[in-house]
């Protein structure tokens, strides 16, 4: 057993590399400089103070200008994080736990350190005389986790570290520097090396241990024929499989494409001549034991699960000519030939001499199993105010920025609060959203305790996976969980292609099932950019989309008040059942307002209100419409020119619009309300003589400019002209 003991030459030399990248914050993806040792070691000493935000620094184990797992995974790691973050170790816990291999290391105390509810909180570094490739490291940092009980995110390949940072300057925090003792090197072996690599291949021969016991996979065999499925087996090699789908070879065993720890998991096991596979990984990899209750599994299931999303149907149908083209073909003519045949030779349909017995389409009949079926049957729970229904597939379609993603959580929290959903069975995947935006939402969520998901976040293992969701739909399905089930997808551009005829029949169909088996769905989605001839939006995307769900929705904006209240509109396109043709909410669109404070702000419109929102935004409508003649007329009254015949006359000349438009326009906008757009009112004269003078305030609150300034008044002194 080799330990080296560092001279001071060596000691400074280590404490000089500047091979620490660090970032400005998380979302941070070059970092900002590189650090050494001594400057770290002064961070210890005195840490940042504030909240651990997007401003917190944070550090990689590996020298680069990058944090991708990509450029993690060909970079040199100088040191090993790790994070005691639920043994609640004090310092004498930590020396236990360190001191005793006579290393150098340094130890201090995390933001959460001793917060409420949080207890003791450590992050341990330990400093590599000579670096590492990623390969030796995971294998290290993995068992170091194994060793010290702490937390296995920290052993991902990518994974960054936070600087030290306090909340508060009163806020607890220690540290221990020991610097002075020496630095390892992981290519020798020094106890402490020794003992995460005897951790480590102990958690790997349990594994192996594990994969060899596994039972493949059970398959019913669905009237498919036992030797179809014996070819399929026999015509691809388990590793060209694997590797066909981005799993990379690492020693013996295969990295998924998923991972995010860069730990080989998958295992490729030989029994009889029949090849089959175990996958460690976490529930984001679809060959994982999660995801098929701890079995192992065959060429067939691994082509099933990697290119066909779980659908055993679909990958026989479409692997059958592959590898039997003859043998398909006469499978085809017997199928249809048993299609075609009026007397199917099914033996229930036999009585015991093997004649076919009088046959009713009486033998189908439900009748008698309504009370089974009503106690399944969900009531008509509507759990998006009006809009939407339990146990059916809606779609709300809108612009960006209208408000969608705001009020499907409204809704949500409304339904939770009035008893009509239980918050443990919805499921919001976010999945068109920012970091920071997540985060905002994500504490909405946990404060009224529904789920929220996110493509690429999830526990270690577990990440959720936007193109896996058939096959998570079928495994709530078959695992009974489907039923209450609320599922929101925002939005579904990120689960098919709404551009795809076959994709989205595809993608309907399995959303169909889960409805089928009591879920309910709910997809966000966006309209086209143009507006149809009724200045109405249109909802992205082929027909398909909108023909296979139950209900659809437009999402429009009515208007927007100068206080920054937004009227937003829900129109009916499709529905089945009881459901509201329009609905009107509002809510304050500040850009400036904490998303928490627009969901508070969020209030259903009544009748009166709906209708002074809906007449405002047909008056804004018109206005817009109208300007370049408003403002003609209004220079023209400015200018003395105030007989209709005149005053149409001389505007058309000078706007170039045609004189009916122009008449229209003076029409439109003639009354006593500059409220309601009226700007001008009608005097009557000597003779009769009709001529048109400027309300009080009416260029003012148009905002529409007059070439002419100056102020009229009429003879009582009531009504004049405010000229900007």
């Amino acid at each position: 057993m080799k330990i080296a003991f560092n001279t001071q030459k060596v000691i400074d030399a280590i404490m000089g590399r500047e091979v620490l990248p660090l970032y400005n914050g998380f979302e941070h993806t070059r970092a900002a400089k590189k650090i050494n040792l001594s400057e770290f070691v002064r961070m210890v000493q005195a840490p940042r103070i504030g909240k651990k935000d997007n401003t917190c620094p944070a550090i990689t184990p590996f020298d680069a200008d990058g944090k991708t797992k990509d450029i993690a995974q060909i970079s040199l790691y100088y040191c090993l994080p790790l994070d005691h973050d639920h043994d609640n170790l004090t310092v004498t816990g930590i020396r236990a736990t360190y001191d005793h291999y006579n290393m150098a290391y340094l130890a201090f105390t995390t933001s959460s350190h001793q917060q409420p509810g949080r207890g003791n909180r450590w992050k341990v570094l330990i400093p590599f005389s000579e670096p590492i490739g990623s390969s030796l490291w995971l294998e290290i940092a993995k068992g170091a986790t194994l060793m010290t009980g702490t937390d296995l995110a920290q052993a991902r390949a990518q994974q960054i570290f936070y600087a030290p940072n306090k909340l508060a300057p009163d806020a607890p925090y220690e540290f221990i520097i020991h610097v002075d003792r020496p630095f390892i090197d992981p290519a020798e072996f020094h106890p402490f090396i020794t003992d995460c690599l005897t951790a480590y291949a102990k958690d790997q021969a349990a594994k192996q241990s594990q994969a060899e016991a596994a039972i493949p996979k059970p398959r019913a065999l669905n009237g498919y024929d036992g030797d179809i499925i014996q070819k399929i087996n026999q015509a691809y090699r388990m590793d060209e499989v694997l590797q066909g789908a981005g799993y990379i070879l690492k020693g013996k065993k295969y990295l998924s494409p998923n991972s995010e720890s860069g730990d080989p998991g998958v295992i490729i096991l030989n029994r009889d001549g029949k090849e089959t596979v175990y996958s460690h990984h976490g529930q984001a990899d679809p060959l994982s034991n999660l995801n098929h209750n701890g079995h192992a599994l065959d060429v067939l299931d691994a082509l099933t699960g990697l290119r066909y999303g779980g659908d055993l149907s679909r990958a026989i149908r479409e692997l059958a000519p592959q590898v039997d083209p003859e043998g398909q073909k006469q499978r085809q003519r017997e199928y249809a030939e048993q299609r075609s045949t009026a007397t199917a030779d099914f033996s229930e349909f036999k009585t015991n001499d093997g004649q076919v017995q009088d046959f009713s389409l009486s033998l189908f009949s439900m009748s008698g199993e309504s009370k089974k079926m009503e106690e399944k049957m969900l009531n008509d729970v509507h759990v998006m105010g009006r809009i939407a229904i339990m146990g059916q597939f809606t779609l709300i379609f809108a612009q960006y920025n209208v408000g969608k993603t705001l009020m499907a959580i409204y809704f949500m929290i409304e339904a939770i609060n009035a008893g009509l959903i239980n918050a443990a069975d919805v499921f919001y995947i976010n999945a068109d959203d920012t970091y920071k935006g997540f985060v905002h939402k994500l504490k909405i969520a946990e404060k009224w305790g529904f789920h929220m998901l996110a493509p690429g976040h999830g526990p270690e293992g577990k990440e959720f996976k936007a193109d896996q969701l058939p096959v998570y739909l079928k495994m709530m399905i078959d695992s009974g969980t489907a039923h209450s089930s609320i599922i929101i997808l925002d939005t579904a551009k990120k689960f098919t292609d709404l551009m795809s005829k076959n994709k989205s029949s595809e993608f309907n169909e399995h959303i169909r099932q889960f409805i089928s088996h009591g879920g309910t769905v709910i997809a966000l989605a966006h309209v086209n950019k143009h507006r149809d001839e009724n200045k109405k939006v249109i909802y992205e995307g082929t027909s398909d989309l909108v023909s296979d769900c139950d209900c659809a929705y437009t999402l429009d904006t009515v208007t927007e008040d100068s206080n920054n209240f937004k009227t937003i509109k829900f129109e009916n396109i499709k529905c089945r059942g009881d459901v509201a043709h329009e609905a009107f909410y509002k809510y304050n669109a500040a850009s400036e307002l904490p998303y928490y404070q627009r969901l508070d702000s969020v209030t259903p419109i009544d009748d009166d209100e709906r209708r002074e929102s809906e007449n405002k935004h047909r008056l804004e409508i018109q206005l817009r419409k109208n300007q370049l003649m408003v403002g003609a007329i209004m220079d023209c009254i400015n200018d003395g020119i105030t007989k209709k015949t005149d005053l149409i006359k001389e505007a058309s000349e000078r706007s170039g619009i045609s004189k009916p438009k122009i008449s229209k326009a003076l029409e439109d906008h003639t009354g006593p309300e500059v409220s309601k757009n009226q700007f001008w009112f009608i005097e009557v004269g000597e003779h009769n003589v009709k001529n048109y003078r400027l309300n009080y305030g009416a260029n003012r609150e148009t905002g529409v400019g007059s070439k002419n300034r100056k102020t009229e008044e009429t003879e009582n002194g009531e009504r004049g002209v405010l000229c900007l």
